[in-house]
């Protein structure tokens, strides 16, 4: 990533129990271009994690990812 524009990105999901389950143990990740990823919190409805991607925020990718999760709520923070 040298010399490319890093952002840095915090996702919060929210959502019952069982999906969010269901969720973490899905390969959500490799649909993202996410770099460094790190847990931050999870608890029986919400989980939160940090990642790097190159350039921009994955808003594409987690509103793809989003539909496919419809009771689930996504909630990004990012900085470039």
């Amino acid at each position: 990533m040298k010399g490319q524009v890093r952002c840095f990105n915090r996702l919060l999901i929210i959502g019952p129990g069982d999906v969010l389950a269901r969720f973490l143990d899905s390969s959500w990740e490799k649909t993202m271009p996410v770099r460094y990823s790190e847990w931050l919190e999870h608890s029986r409805t919400r989980a939160a994690c940090q990642f790097e991607t190159t350039g921009k925020p994955p808003l594409i990718e987690l509103t793809s990812l989003s539909s496919r999760w419809p009771k689930l709520v996504f909630l990004l923070d990012w900085e470039v």
